[in-house]
């Protein structure tokens, strides 16, 4: 019978021996463990005497607060000021051509007629789709004539068979007759400044691996208990915030309950980067920091953009 042959990590780890230590203490490391041992200069022989050694703390001297990052800057040019505001605080935003005044286009008891339109679509700057005409209530009917062609800014109101929305602020094409480019611009320039705003208020922005995963200690005194859990990352760069060392500890609800289920779960051996705070809120003792929001935890893809956003703040510059 022939005899399969091992290894030669296997082999290696039956034969040498450090002092007194078989490497086949190896074993008992996580990889994250191991990959910062054997990074920072460790031999495989050698690797008893680095696991006696106290770990050395990295040279982050020019990380900086993640608030350090300068303000965005912003200048609307020929449209007004409000500009900005309209499209982040409106989530339908869309252009169309008015086709009735004083109607609607379905049957609805809310409708005030006086004060409602009907909007043809012609582009769509929001996220969800809109019907082939749209219901909109206005602040003036006035102002509006058949044929009208304007960008609207507006909130939901109702959906079933139709839609309906309420009007936030509206602007006419023909006084602006670059504005549909404008509004996508704009669109684009505060997906980028929430983001920035995000990591400007966080703690610690972070790439790093979890090394482990507690279950909850938590009791299950509601059904919406969070459930809260800790995670032991190993830190592999620090992206703006604080020093925290190789290692942090990371707090986050593990529910799946409906209150929680959006919340950040984190898996053993994931490598993400973290938009962290510090923890005021779990309970679990010790200092940690901890994630909430689904946007808390990113890609590793995102590392390189967030580190240039935090060096170079979006602009937003309308001027002819």
């Amino acid at each position: 019978m022939t005899t399969a042959k091992r290894s030669s990590f296997s082999r290696l780890q039956h034969k040498h021996i450090v002092g007194s230590r078989p490497v086949s203490l190896l074993r008992g490391l996580s990889t994250a463990r191991l990959r910062i041992l054997m990074t920072s200069g460790c031999a495989l022989l050698s690797l008893a005497a680095c696991l006696d050694e106290p770990q050395v703390e990295p040279d982050r001297s020019e990380i900086v607060a993640c608030d350090q990052s300068g303000a965005p800057i912003v200048d609307t040019g020929p449209y007004p000021a409000q500009l900005v505001d309209w499209v982040q605080n409106s989530s339908v935003v869309f252009r169309g051509v008015v086709t009735q005044v004083q109607a609607s286009s379905f049957d609805y008891p809310g409708f005030d007629l006086s004060k409602t339109i009907v909007v043809a679509p012609i582009e769509n700057f929001g996220a969800n789709s809109l019907p082939s005409e749209v219901s909109v209530q206005v602040d003036s009917i006035s102002e509006f004539e058949v044929g009208s062609d304007a960008v609207f800014f507006a909130r939901p109101w109702v959906a079933g068979e139709g839609v309906g929305v309420v009007e936030n602020a509206y602007l006419n094409v023909a006084d602006y007759p670059q504005l549909p480019a404008a509004v996508a611009t704009v669109k684009a320039f505060v997906a980028q400044r929430e983001i920035h705003t995000r990591l400007t208020q966080a703690e610690l922005v972070m790439s790093a691996t979890v090394d482990s995963v507690g279950h909850s200690t938590s009791s299950l005194d509601s059904e919406h208990n969070p459930l809260w859990a800790q995670a032991d990352l190993v830190i592999d760069d620090v992206i703006c915030g604080s020093n925290p060392g190789n290692t942090a500890s990371m707090r986050f609800a593990s529910s799946v309950d409906v209150l929680w289920s959006d919340a950040p779960k984190l898996v053993r051996g994931e490598q993400r980067v973290f938009i962290a705070a510090t923890d005021s809120v779990s309970g679990i003792e010790g200092p940690g920091f901890v994630v909430l929001d689904p946007a808390d935890v990113q890609s590793t893809s995102t590392r390189s953009a967030y580190a240039e956003l935090l060096a170079v703040p979006p602009s937003l510059d309308l001027r002819p």
